[in-house]
């Protein structure tokens, strides 16, 4: 079984544009031909204050997927990448 990968960056505070991606991979490229490669990524504009951090998160399915950027209160701070349908 796969984990889930973190990564982290130093981003300034103040009115920024940030890339956001969500994605799922498997262990074996050859795995990614049964489906359940789900991905979505685009671009939101933030305000970000110093010191806070903040966090991508999402859900990705085969019907809905999207990503948002949340801060370290559980406050969503970005506008919602969607596509799909929500179920």
């Amino acid at each position: 079984m796969m984990s889930q990968r973190t990564e982290s960056r130093l981003v300034p505070s103040g009115k920024v544009t940030l890339s956001l991606e969500g994605q799922i991979s498997v262990a074996a490229p050859i795995l990614a031909l049964t489906g359940g490669m789900y991905s979505i990524k685009g671009e939101v504009d933030v305000e970000l204050e110093s010191e806070m951090a903040y966090y991508v998160r999402g859900f990705l399915s085969n019907d809905y997927t999207t990503v948002w950027l949340e801060d370290n209160k559980g406050n969503v701070v970005s506008e919602k990448l969607e596509q799909g349908t929500r179920r």
